[in-house]
């Protein structure tokens, strides 16, 4: 459904809907608005993500990072190819065991993050919350949000 057809979807039937519902149309939307961000810098929703994820921890192995990030496998290989295609992380094979795969975040990679640090894709993304709830809205959504991710922790 496209953002068009929701604005044109009367609140009273956005009330009816169930959270679950609600929830994810919300979040494909979000997710497609912060794709749309990336574009211009080359890069996708998850593999965004995982450069964040790479400078705080050295040698991370695949599975660290499907759990960290809550992605499948499959999607984590992908953007890890991905990313070592454009040369933002480097793959290096345990000298000990040759399974084990080591990603690093190279220099390359670190100048698109501070890249995408010094832009304002953030703040862009910050303004779906803050064009839409006032101040005391947020500090509410925040705190809900907190609650329901606590209860599923």
């Amino acid at each position: 459904m496209s953002y068009k057809k929701i604005k044109e979807i009367d609140e009273q039937s956005l009330k009816n809907y169930r959270f679950t519902r609600l929830f994810g149309m919300t979040a494909r939307h979000i997710e497609n608005y912060i794709y749309k961000l990336l574009q211009p810098y080359g890069l996708g929703f998850e593999q965004t993500g995982m450069l964040f994820l790479l400078p705080c921890r050295k040698d991370l192995q695949l599975n660290d990072i499907v759990k960290e990030s809550l992605k499948d496998k499959t999607t984590i290989s992908r953007a890890i190819s991905s990313l070592e295609k454009k040369g933002f992380i480097t793959k290096t094979h345990s000298h000990r065991d040759k399974r084990i795969v080591y990603i690093n975040i190279t220099q390359e990679g670190k100048d698109k993050l501070q890249e995408l640090t010094d832009s304002t894709i953030f703040s862009e993304a910050e303004s779906i919350f803050t064009n839409a709830l006032t101040t005391e809205e947020q500090e509410i959504f925040k705190q809900c949000l907190t609650k329901i991710l606590k209860g599923m922790l």
